[in-house]
């Protein structure tokens, strides 16, 4: 009788037991409002605003070399100065031309004026008269033409001094002291603006227009661009979208956007490599909670929240985007509410769980530990 009675004992025993296991431990985290950015990333390249290379218009000896490779120079200063002998003299000639020609003007002008009177007192042909208007004229047209060529011949002597068109920095020349120049010469030398200067990168077309869907309102002037260098550094100066292409690359399907960059002190470098980072403002908060809260089955995305009594319950979401470690909800959660981010698979719902903070919660390892603040943060 006993020995039938005993396993009855131990299922009772073990039933006891069992109701009084203490509830699964799980992580759970409130869910969060907050302000949120869209940001990617592309590889951009620096463009000076003006870039232009400098050249001899007029054929000389290089006289003087006034900058040092790689200085910054003011619009009108005279970076090459060409011997300038040979044009100054065709000036000084052009001009004594000219003075010649005027005073036969006037000589002219009195010999009209004397036919003239002379032709109304009868006493000369009228023949005379139109002779003498005649060389009046031709005087006349010879100092238009002198006039014109002394406009060119001062034009050529003004090219004897190159000079900055605009700010820039001067880039590197093989061009020294005494070296005869011309217009077959090439360039003398490059100069490129440096405040502000703009980055170009492409963007996947199917980017832009989310971009564009998010922005229908305010357009570009609702995204900002951050600059990283080639070594990491983030450039201290934020960029605004200047220009976006009107075609699409064929091939890579991107659109070619342009930005603005303060450069006051000169660290972005026409040509340089760096990488944009499109930053897109949003003031309206969001409601998010870590992505490895997430779950999804046959019916799409949901979490595992806890109510106040610390019952699981399947609680159905709409995710509205990912960026990074967070997933932002636009339908099916509130504020506060708090949803299980570890220990999924010991909870399922109409369960009483023991949720814990992420923050106080006891960890297997350190690492664990500041992963799971750091995504609550």
């Amino acid at each position: 009788m006993s020995l039938c009675g005993l396993p009855m004992a131990n299922a009772q025993d073990a039933k006891t037991d069992a109701s009084k296991a203490p509830p699964p431990a799980v992580i759970v985290e409130p869910v969060a409002e907050q302000v949120l950015n869209y940001d990617d990333s592309f590889v951009g390249r620096v463009d000076a605003v003006d870039h232009i290379d400098l050249r001899a218009r007029v054929e000389g000896y290089i006289e003087a070399v006034n900058f040092d490779e790689g200085q910054r120079v003011k619009a009108g200063d005279v970076l090459f100065n060409i011997e300038p002998d040979a044009y100054q003299a065709a000036v000084d000639q052009i001009n004594g031309q000219i003075a010649s020609a005027q005073a036969q003007k006037k000589l002219a002008d009195i010999e009209v004026d004397r036919q003239t009177e002379l032709f109304k007192r009868q006493t000369a042909s009228e023949s005379k008269v139109q002779e003498a208007q005649a060389n009046q004229g031709d005087i006349v047209g010879q100092i238009q033409q002198l006039q014109a060529a002394l406009a060119q011949a001062e034009l050529n002597l003004s090219y004897t001094e190159v000079s900055a068109p605009f700010d820039g920095r001067v880039g590197l020349t093989d061009i020294s002291m005494g070296a005869f120049v011309g217009p077959s010469t090439g360039a003398l030398a490059s100069l490129s603006s440096i405040d502000p200067i703009y980055v170009t990168f492409p963007v996947p077309e199917a980017t832009l227009i989310e971009v564009r869907k998010r922005h229908a309102e305010t357009g570009p002037s609702g995204v900002s661009a951050t600059l990283k260098l080639a070594n990491g550094d983030s450039y201290d100066q934020t960029g605004t979208i200047r220009v976006v292409d009107t075609v699409v690359q064929q091939g890579t399907d991107t659109v070619q956007i342009r930005a603005e960059f303060a450069n006051p002190d000169g660290h972005l470098i026409d040509g340089q490599l760096v990488t944009v980072e499109l930053v897109e403002g949003d003031e309206t908060p969001s409601l998010t909670v870590p992505v490895r809260a997430l779950q999804r089955d046959s019916d799409g995305a949901f979490v595992l929240t806890v109510d106040d009594s610390n019952t699981v319950a399947k609680t159905p979401v709409t995710v509205a985007r990912t960026q990074g470690s967070i997933a932002v909800i636009s339908q099916g959660l509130s504020k506060g509410q708090l949803v299980i981010t570890d220990g999924q698979q010991k909870a399922r719902p109409g369960i009483t769980v023991d949720p814990q903070q992420a923050q106080a919660a006891p960890s297997a390892s350190g690492s664990d530990t500041t992963a799971t603040t750091s995504a609550g943060d």
